[in-house]
């Protein structure tokens, strides 16, 4: 039977497997703005966790006897307070590095820290392969619970948190050396009293007992150093703590000119971000989230979009509706919100009464105070919260005359949100003279647009394909663009006004927009498409698993553009 301090071990050990867990989780959160999320992720998985804790425990056990447990716990609290900092001077090297092992190099300080906490816990005891295989196999259970948490705060609280945690790992292995030193000297002195007589205990004794104190003294010293600051970062005084992550964590506010940082705030989606260019048309604002452009607005033009597919949704109103079918009132549903451009133009120029559905409070806020968006009041409703669910569990008997969808960030899609599950949630939701317009992200040799277009007709008969370019012209496309679609119940025809002298980019999408027609689709395109795809069970509709397999190349592509719309000092930051 394993003894009580054996038992006792093991359970220290485990508990420190989350604070292993939560350094990996928010690792490729910190460097999320140089790479994006999706990049960095890759490199972090709840089993790299125990894989790297498990080295360290091999060596830790191996070097126990030379290895004194002080040091790799005071390894693992400097390690944890600096992490931040470590990572942030690796960032100029992102251009040189490259999307693919960028990441990874960026993070190995983090895996350092993982490896040497392992270290620590292999130095408490001796480890046979029973013990060891409880350890690992417990911790990948409590790994991968730690991995499906969406947030465990901000980055930097994190790390202060974990830097405390080692704190007081520290102070333990101090005492706890102490205690084996008291122990030692004890049976050192009653061998020395059957030996040598009581004179010999005497000055034994003695000097045991100076030798005790002093290492009390320090202990004691070095215990008060370190846990007062922790007291006082607790109770919100972190400028007392010299070693605080707090002053170091967060990512420099200095950007380079011409650029101007107005915001920064870490939300639900990562960090968002609001960029100011006052040489580019005289002023240009764009809306940043990680490593990637959600949005830019020109300033002296009215907040007018610089991406003039995003007013494509809102020519979804120019669709006639048939005559048989009943009026369905003028409703809006907008899934996704970015800088608000298509929002702000569609409440300054129509009727309609919208529900705005933004997963981040952030994103909302930021539209409103740096974009020009009015804050959405009644009748208007701004929902700060997840589309599935709202979709879920829809309002009775409400029905929407048309929904916009937009909700690329980050580099890539939200997969959840563009399954045949959702897209028939928003058939449920749309009224039958209703249309549905869908942006999202694509390169032109992507399996993806033909998996979501075949995706979207288990919903929809009929759909239109406009792409971010004009599909008319004979010029290469671009690697990445935007593409729209138009979906219905009924057969789509489009009745625009003319505009003879644009005078906004709203104008000029709208003259242009019968050149970027792709092609249209209805349901006998579906064999075309599942041969163009090439999906395996693409026929019933393609699942999010099957999305995020294409995801890679996106996101590697996106992250190229972005390095060319911006320069990498940016980014950087």
């Amino acid at each position: 039977m394993a003894s009580s301090s054996t038992i006792t071990t093991m359970a220290w050990a485990l508990s420190l497997i989350p604070v292993h867990s939560v350094l990996l989780i928010h690792g490729p959160k910190f460097i999320a703005p140089v790479y994006g999320e999706f990049l960095t992720s890759r490199w972090v998985i709840a089993y790299w966790t125990v894989t790297l804790w498990g080295i360290g425990i091999l060596f830790g056990n191996l070097l126990k006897n030379r290895l004194h447990p002080v040091i790799p716990a005071a390894s693992v609290f400097l390690g944890s307070t600096f992490l931040p900092r470590m990572m942030r001077y690796l960032f100029p090297w992102s251009g040189i590095w490259g999307p693919i092992w960028g990441p990874l190099y960026t993070l190995l300080p983090t895996y350092a820290v993982v490896v040497m906490a392992g270290v620590y816990t292999g130095s408490l005891m001796k480890w046979t392969f029973v013990r060891s295989a409880v350890v690992v196999g417990c911790g990948a259970v409590m790994a991968s619970l730690m991995q499906t948490g969406r947030s465990w705060g901000t980055n930097c609280e994190v790390y202060a948190d974990v830097a405390d945690v080692w704190r007081v790992v520290v102070v333990a292995a101090l005492w706890g050396s102490r205690s084996i030193t008291s122990k030692e000297a004890a049976v050192e002195t009653k061998t020395n009293t059957s030996k040598r007589g009581r004179t010999a205990q005497k000055q034994k004794g003695t000097r045991n007992q100076s030798s005790s104190s002093f290492a009390s003294v320090s202990n004691a010293t070095v215990s008060v150093v370190l846990l007062i600051p922790m007291l006082l970062r607790l109770l919100h005084q972190p400028a007392f703590d010299p070693l605080s992550p707090s002053p170091m964590c967060d990512h420099p506010t200095r950007i380079p000119e011409p650029y101007q940082l107005l915001s920064r705030t870490q939300s639900l989606t990562g960090y968002i971000s609001t960029i100011y260019d006052p040489t580019l048309h005289n002023g240009t604002l764009f809306m940043r989230c990680d490593h990637s452009l959600i949005g830019g607005a020109y300033k002296q033009f009215n907040y007018d979009s610089i991406f003039g597919t995003f007013y494509f949704l809102e020519f979804a109103r120019h669709i006639q509706r048939p005559a048989a079918m009943p009026d369905a009132g003028d409703t809006t549903l907008q899934i996704g919100l970015g800088v608000g451009a298509t929002t702000r133009h569609l409440l300054l120029t129509s009727p309609t009464t919208l529900t705005l559905l933004e997963i981040d409070p952030i994103v909302y806020t930021t539209a409103v105070s740096h974009f020009g968006l009015p804050e959405l009041k009644p009748p208007h409703t701004a929902l700060l919260e997840d589309a599935s669910i709202f979709l879920s569990s829809p309002p009775e008997n409400k029905t929407f005359t048309y929904i916009f969808h937009d909700v690329f960030t980050g580099g890539t899609l939200p997969t959840a949100l563009f399954t045949q599950t959702h897209f028939q949630q928003l058939r449920n939701v749309l009224h039958p003279s209703g249309v549905l317009a869908l942006n999202f992200v694509s390169t032109p040799t992507s399996k993806l647009v033909p998996t979501i277009l075949l995706t979207l007709l288990q919903s929809f008969p009929y759909i239109h394909l406009y792409a971010e370019y004009p599909a008319s012209s004979a010029a290469e496309p671009p690697e990445l663009a935007n593409y729209v679609l138009f979906a219905a119940s009924f057969p789509i025809r489009f009745d625009l006004p003319r505009v003879s002298t644009p005078t906004s980019m709203y104008d000029l999408m709208l003259q242009r927009f019968p050149d970027h027609l792709v092609r249209t689709y209805n349901t006998s395109s579906i064999p075309e498409l599942e041969t163009v795809a090439k999906v395996a069970g693409a026929k019933d509709g393609c699942d999010a698993r099957c999305l995020e397999g294409m995801m890679e190349e996106l996101a590697l592509r996106h992250w190229e553009v972005m390095r060319e719309v911006l320069p990498n000092e940016v980014w950087e930051m």
